[in-house]
């Protein structure tokens, strides 16, 4: 299935219908909008910050997404080492992956809430192996956002978001 409209609401509510017990994110860019969105959620959520491994962030972007993974004890929030620019939302069950969309659409307001502009697809069951092995080697070369080893872009970088 491919879906291009109504991103946001698609992956807020997917949960429901699948009978999932925890939701983890993969995306190249982030913003605090739709992590602080998660606290909505009733199951726990992992979200991976793909270009941090490329670009490091913005101090004032980091800030606001540690205030919110701090004040939510079902959200987890990582960097990735490695620059990561995918785009994959994975519902588990029991720590399997039972289902999964893959795309253009980064966790943003922009990329959920843009039509026509950004893409997710049913990832079919024949990858779900594959996708763990990925999941399993970005959660090796991440970091936690609260971690001391985080470092920030300098001010007058500007990230190519793409």
């Amino acid at each position: 299935m491919l879906y291009f409209q109504d991103l946001e609401d698609i992956l807020f509510s997917r949960h429901k219908s699948n009978q999932s017990d925890q939701f983890t994110v993969v995306s190249g860019y982030v913003q605090p909008i739709p992590v602080r969105k998660l606290n909505e959620l009733s199951i726990p959520c992992e979200v991976y910050y793909g270009m941090y491994g490329e670009q490091r962030i913005s101090q004032n972007l980091h800030n606001s997404l540690v205030e919110i993974v701090g004040n939510s004890p079902k959200i987890i929030l990582k960097y990735s080492l490695k620059p990561v620019h995918s785009k994959c939302y994975i519902w588990h069950q029991k720590g399997r992956i039972i289902d999964a969309l893959i795309g253009s659409a980064n966790f943003t307001s922009m990329g959920l809430n843009s039509p026509f502009r950004e893409v997710l697809s049913t990832l079919h069951k024949n990858s779900y192996s594959e996708l763990d092995n990925y999941l399993k080697i970005l959660k090796t070369e991440s970091l936690l956002c609260s971690s001391a080893s985080v470092s920030f872009r300098s001010s007058n970088e500007v990230p190519n978001q793409r």
